[in-house]
């Protein structure tokens, strides 16, 4: 009786009626339909129904059975969203709002990002309340969405996010859509055509029937149809099949119509298991499939030629067709295990490796033992294409910043197959990237172990260029100046070499222990005799010792505290071994164009106007000179006019000034100058600059008088070099 209910409404629904009857027949089916899949607890297919209804007419109670399953799906904000508004007394708001937590204060885009990011995913849907009808809102939410495994609403707001004005923003949202896994409602759909194969008819046409609501409509009344066949009810099958013959999709329709024919001449043919003997042994054979013996020889025929189709549609790409053909031929009587295994193949080929692995899972449980083995076989070849797509899928979220989903994206390529190796590589990268450096150096050094002489020598490259445990620095300088003005100047030259060793114990801090030499030598001082030159830079001194490092701001700042001996380099009367001590800080900034490619290629230069412009600054605290600190600050201005091969041409102008606490005058002064700079840009940075400057000193004076007149003036020769090993 419920069966000629049901069928009686399918046959209503393909006949011209009012809208109205209509939309009251449909309103019923996915009421239907939600109450089947909450009895079954699939919240997620259950809000697909009820957002059927929602949309065939709004109302209160909807909206709170909305919210109950969201709270089922552990969305209580969600939840508050839904209900919002709905009307005190509404059958079960009382008891839904009062289990909701109190609700969060997350709001904006900006907010949903960050509480996506740390797995907050109900807060961050609750964040976007007042922006959803955004554009890049949509595309959040269906990232929300596939994080929290309802597919079908993500693929909906991921559609919304594809047709928006944002072009930026409909690239990701259409590939999203691209990659998203199949749907839980597909895995239904082959659910219950394992539960017809099995001879459950009636579990079969419960669970088509709760599909109704959201999947193709033609599709799921021509399986109807074959449920109905399968289970003896020919009288059963008649609408369902009348129903698929009027649909859009010509293929279904023909399919229907096919088992409508033989149904009316009384030769249906129930789907039924084959032997291996009817099985194909390879797709690209195109074994003729043999049927039992009973199957008249017309049925036989038609199989013949269905099968025949599909093949060669699938060889000409048409993969949607190919598939539908292959239904219609299970329509027809072949085993589904044959079909899905061909199934496979066909989604296989169109690149739909979660799509196939669905049929080859059930391919591998069927009774043709030759089938499957081979479908098992296959099953580990899609798990390898599964993490591949899905690695590759990470790769694309890391290069536009999108770490959260990159991650996601690994965690399902591990999931799923993928070469361990090259997930550990891409984790490295990716942990690196968001500053986590003790994760990075771990991935690395899990894929520097790999047997993948590629992956291996990638993972080492990373860990020797940026995450390796000691690492060492080379600073060397040659300072001179001869000075003309006034008449009783001076001429010096400082050379100073310093070598540096640290470790680098926790990647994520740049924070580096260290042991250093260092040795300063002006050229001018002669011992004993009363040579008059200033300690300036340097004062004849070896020194080694321990410290550590601290740089931040992409090591533009950073603080050092060191102590040890200096060894006096001359016999001056002073005592020939000092404890030295320092603290310092400093603060340096360049501009990208201050270091140009280098011109290697013919002919050999280039001219330009490159700007550059350069701050150092820097205070030092030393223990030897009477707890002495020294500021220095300096800023240089200029432009890249030619580079020949690897030197830059620069012509510099340049401003110090320095200032100490103990007032000893040649560390209170301001000079300036212009001059040219020879920029080493490869295989090493060397700096080479000569110019005239001039300044004064401020007069200060504390054991020595300052000088009169004060000013100066004087050629002066810079070089120094910096590199890191």
């Amino acid at each position: 009786m419920r069966r000629g209910i049901l069928a009686a409404l399918v046959v209503a629904l393909a006949l011209p009626l009012g809208a109205r009857a209509q939309s009251d027949t449909a309103r019923a089916e996915a009421l239907e339909a939600s109450s089947v899949w909450r009895a079954e607890n699939r919240l997620d297919l259950a809000e697909e129904a009820l957002w059927a209804v929602w949309g065939l007419g709004q109302n209160d109670e909807i909206k709170v059975e909305l919210g109950e399953v969201a709270v089922g799906q552990r969305r209580p904000h969600a939840a508050r969203f839904l209900v919002d508004g709905v009307l005190e007394g509404t059958r079960g708001l009382a008891d839904l709002v009062g289990g909701l937590p109190p609700a969060s204060k997350a709001n904006g885009l900006n907010a949903a990002m960050a509480l996506r990011a740390e797995g907050k995913l109900d807060e961050a849907e609750w964040a976007l309340r007042g922006v959803r009808d955004q554009q890049a809102a949509q595309l959040e939410l269906g990232y929300i969405a596939s994080a929290q495994g309802r597919s079908l609403r993500a693929r909906d707001h991921f559609q919304r996010a594809s047709e928006g004005a944002d072009d930026a923003v409909s690239v990701l949202a259409y590939r999203e859509i691209w990659v998203l896994p199949k749907t839980l409602a597909e895995g239904v759909f082959g659910q219950a055509r394992d539960l017809r194969a099995a001879g459950d008819t009636a579990a079969a046409e419960r669970l088509l029937r709760a599909l109704l609501p959201f999947e193709n409509r033609q599709r799921i009344a021509l399986e109807l149809g074959w449920t109905a066949v399968a289970a003896g009810d020919p009288e059963g099958a008649d609408p369902w099949l009348t129903e698929a013959v009027a649909g859009e999709d010509a293929t279904l329709a023909e399919s229907a119509r096919s088992q409508l024919a033989a149904l009316a001449v009384g030769a249906e043919t129930p789907p039924a298991e084959t032997s291996a003997a009817d099985t194909p042994i390879d797709p690209a054979a195109e074994p003729p499939e043999r049927v039992a013996e009973t199957t008249p020889p017309d049925a036989a025929s038609a199989i013949a030629d269905t099968m025949a189709a599909a093949k060669a549609l699938r060889a000409d790409g048409q993969y949607v067709r190919a598939e539908e053909e292959f239904e219609r031929a299970r329509g027809l009587g072949v085993s589904d295990q044959v079909i899905d295994m061909e199934l496979a193949y066909t989604m296989l080929d169109a690149e739909r490796p979660e799509a196939a692995r669905l049929a080859l899972e059930s391919a591998s449980k069927g009774p043709d033992a030759d089938i499957a083995g081979r479908a098992k076989q296959l099953l580990a070849s899609v798990a390898r294409r599964l993490g591949e797509r899905f690695l590759a899928q990470a790769r694309a979220y890391r290069a536009e910043e999108n770490y959260s989903m990159a991650a996601m994206s690994l965690e399902t390529a591990e999931e799923q197959g993928g070469d361990a190796c090259s997930v550990a590589l891409e984790r490295g990268y990716l942990e690196g990237e968001q500053g986590h450096g003790t994760k990075a150096r771990k991935a690395f050094r899990e894929a520097a172990r790999c047997d993948d002489e590629a992956v291996s020598a990638a993972a080492k490259g990373e860990l020797k260029a940026r995450y390796r445990l000691f690492w060492g620095d080379l600073y060397a300088e040659l300072y001179g100046w001869h000075r003309f003005l006034p008449s009783t100047g001076s001429t010096n030259l400082v050379p100073t070499v310093r070598v540096r060793g640290y470790i680098h114990p926790i990647p994520k801090l740049d924070l580096d222990p260290y042991i250093f030499a260092q040795i300063s030598r002006d050229l001018a001082s002669q011992g004993n005799t009363v040579s008059g030159v200033p300690l300036i830079l340097a004062d004849n001194v070896a020194m080694i010792g321990a410290g550590v490092l601290l740089r931040g701001w992409k090591r533009r700042v950073g603080i050092y505290a060191q102590a040890g001996p200096a060894f006096n380099l001359l016999d001056d009367g002073r005592q020939r071994v000092f404890f030295d001590a320092r603290v310092a800080a400093f603060f340096a900034v360049s501009a990208p164009t201050c270091s140009p490619a280098p011109q290697m290629a013919a002919p050999g230069a280039r001219v330009g106007f490159a700007g550059c412009a350069e701050v150092y600054a820097e205070a030092v605290w030393v223990s030897r000179f009477d707890n002495n600190v020294f500021t220095l600050g300096r800023g240089r201005l200029g432009f890249t006019a030619l580079v020949t091969g690897p030197v830059a041409w620069q012509p510099i102008a340049e401003v110090r000034v320095f200032k100490d606490i103990n007032n000893d005058y040649w560390n209170n002064l301001i000079d300036a100058g212009v001059g040219m700079r020879w920029r080493l840009l490869m295989p090493f940075g060397l700096d080479v600059m000569l110019g005239v400057h001039g300044g004064s000193y401020f007069g200060l004076e504390n054991n020595d008088p300052a000088p009169n007149p004060l000013g100066f003036a004087e050629l002066r020769l810079q070089a120094a070099t910096y590199i890191a090993f």
